[in-house]
């Protein structure tokens, strides 16, 4: 299985050789993409007559998947910096706690009762867009898989999972768009854009690449993001609870460490060394698991995602730019 690890490499290798890609496409992205292909060449793994060893294989992509992915949720904590998020104004981050807020339970309204998506996708939709991207989908995702319960829908399909963070990937990129339009009309002034950008973008990185044209606002732009990161962890907590009932739910140990590394650098100062290569080991489990998605997924399945699904999230990503700018406007 140390294969699987072959193509992180190679992709990490692409993109440190020709850095300007990061400008074209996300490197998870990427990841999900070259995933996708893999499927294709081993689709033969799915032959009746294999049955059995294609369980068996599927079952270890699983199980590495999930550890990637919850070392990677666990390992992004050290790429938020506490101070700036102590530094940050009391109101502003209450504006940002309420609009997270808002848009999660619309989100999860309007997907269930009006788009009538299965709930396990609209709760992945929902936190992708409300706190981190891709990161927030698997942290979801994972919580949903390990939920000892028995009704239908509690965790989604593999098809669901490789729809959802295609969709939020590209609403990502039409926001990026968004943002460099926005900074040349002269709409709003740079701690505006920052706080737009902040509250908006799905994923880190493009928080940091639509931030890069705002001089020294940049900061206040990734603080903002960062901190709708660290709402991530009280939604995993009551997400956990919800799952398991009225019964006392433990708390799975990626959440506990995440919550301890926020906290453990208030105490101790982190080296620049260590966070950077703390990114890159987050970055690079995050691959993996997105390589694993398109693996035990099928081009099809995101090809052939429900239109309904695909404007669910463009209104999402709708009313997430415009409940910002309203709170910009008050």
């Amino acid at each position: 299985m140390l294969w699987i690890a072959l193509p992180v490499l190679l992709l990490h290798a692409l993109f440190f050789y020709q850095p300007q890609l990061h400008q074209a496409v996300n490197p998870v992205l990427a990841a999900l993409l070259t995933g996708l292909l893999l499927s294709v060449y081993f689709a033969t793994l799915r032959k009746p007559h294999r049955i059995a060893q294609a369980a068996a294989r599927s079952q270890t992509f699983h199980s590495i998947q999930q550890q990637a992915l919850r070392l990677g949720i666990v390992l992004f904590a050290l790429k938020v910096d506490p101070q700036l998020l102590l530094s940050t104004d009391p109101w502003l981050f209450a504006r940002l706690v309420f609009l997270v807020a808002v848009v999660l339970f619309t989100a999860l309204w309007l997907g269930v009762r009006y788009f009538r998506l299965p709930k396990a996708q609209v709760l992945l939709l929902s936190a992708g867009f409300s706190f981190c991207g891709t990161s927030a989908i698997f942290a979801t995702q994972s919580l949903q898989s390990a939920a000892k319960d028995s009704k239908q829908d509690v965790a989604a399909s593999p098809a669901q999972l490789s729809q959802s963070l295609a969709l939020v990937m590209l609403m990502g990129l039409l926001a990026l768009a968004a943002y460099n339009a926005l900074t040349f009309s002269g709409w709003f002034s740079p701690p505006e854009l920052a706080w737009l950008i902040g509250s908006t973008a799905p994923e880190v990185s493009q928080a940091v690449a639509a931030a890069g044209q705002l001089g020294p606002l940049a900061a206040l732009a990734v603080t903002i993001k960062l901190a709708r990161v660290c709402l991530l962890a009280p939604f995993l907590i009551g997400l956990n609870r919800c799952q398991h009932g009225n019964s006392r739910a433990p708390l799975p140990w990626f959440i506990i460490a995440f919550v301890g590394l926020l906290l453990l650098q208030l105490i101790l100062p982190v080296p620049e060394a260590l966070r950077s290569a703390a990114a890159l080991l987050s970055q690079s489990c995050l691959m993996l698991a997105m390589i694993i998605t398109g693996l035990q997924s099928r081009w099809q399945d995101v090809k052939q995602c429900p239109w309904r699904t695909v404007i669910f999230a463009l209104v999402i990503m709708l009313l997430l730019f415009l409940l910002s700018i309203v709170l910009i406007t008050y």
